[in-house]
C-alpha cells in the first residue's frame, strides 16, 4: 500500500501562493506509486495576529483524524522541487 502523506499548510489571504504550492506538490509526486498525499489548507480568517502554531495544531488534528501515515508541516511560500519529494517521507 502507498504511504498516505498529509501536508498541512497555514495561510491568510494567500490564494495564489496556495495554488502554486498545490501545483508544485502535484508535480513533485507525479507518477509516484509509493505516495498518496492530501493537502490541508488551514486559513486564519480573523484580523488578529497570525497564529501559525494554532493553525498547524488544527491542521494536524484534522490530518490525524483522517488516518494519515506521515505528516509534513509546509510553508506556503516554499514550493518543492520534484527532486526533493523523497524528503517528505524522511523523518527528522
Amino acid at each position: 500500500l502507498p504511504v498516505h502523506l498529509g501536508v498541512v499548510v497555514c495561510v491568510r489571504d494567500r490564494q495564489r501562493n496556495t495554488a502554486l504550492l498545490a501545483e508544485g506538490l502535484a508535480a513533485a509526486f507525479k507518477g509516484s506509486v509509493d505516495v498518496r498525499y492530501t493537502m490541508w489548507v488551514v486559513e486564519q480568517a480573523d484580523t488578529r495576529p497570525f497564529n501559525r502554531g494554532a493553525l498547524l495544531n488544527a491542521g494536524f488534528i484534522l490530518a490525524e483524524a483522517a488516518g494519515i501515515d506521515v505528516f509534513a508541516l509546509q510553508d506556503v511560500d516554499f514550493v518543492p522541487l520534484p527532486s526533493s519529494a523523497h524528503l517528505y517521507l524522511t523523518p527528522l
